[in-house]
């Protein structure tokens, strides 16, 4: 009878050959995650003269896109903390970009609104999106097939499943 080490011996026993491909599969994963990690800090002009960078303009297209969301929401949205999403705001509020408003009897239930600077800044990024995206597209068509990147994207997807799963029970 198998006993709970034999067990979990034979759950990590794998070959080398599948080891090694294994290794390199990640390494490409930390390689794109790290790239794309230096990508979303750089601040960049979205179109409006003003360079801000990724996480930024995109809170800032959530701010307006939903009137009203919270410092909590955005953090939850964004799996950051809310002292994270705050300096995010305290940048988009220095800058004109968003209207803090108290509501209800709570002087901490500050709801977030686009100012019209915002607003413009929302929709210079997401047509700089949309074109980055479209030619993203096309780079990525001239080496995959649709079914390859559908396939990409599922695996993205069952692969940020795992990560929220591990983070929730942490």
């Amino acid at each position: 009878m198998m006993n709970q080490n034999d067990k979990a011996e034979d759950a990590y026993d794998i070959s080398e050959e599948l080891f090694h491909s294994m290794t390199r599969h990640s390494n490409e994963v930390y390689k794109f995650v790290k790239l794309y990690n230096d990508y979303t800090n750089i601040a960049r002009d979205y179109g409006t003269g003003a360079k801000v960078n990724m996480l930024s303009v995109h809170i800032m297209s959530d701010i307006e896109e939903n009137p009203g969301i919270t410092v909590t929401d955005l953090a939850n949205e964004w799996y950051r903390t809310k002292g994270s999403i705050s300096q995010v705001i305290k940048f988009l509020d220095q800058e004109g970009y968003v209207i803090r408003k108290k509501e209800g009897n709570n002087e901490k239930n500050i709801h977030l609104y686009a100012s019209s600077k915002g607003m413009e800044l929302s929709l210079a990024h997401k047509l700089y999106d949309a074109k980055n995206l479209k030619r993203t597209l096309d780079f990525l068509t001239r080496y995959c097939s649709e079914e390859e990147l559908a396939a990409f994207y599922k695996v993205l997807g069952c692969y940020t499943k795992l990560m929220l799963e591990q983070k929730n029970t942490e």
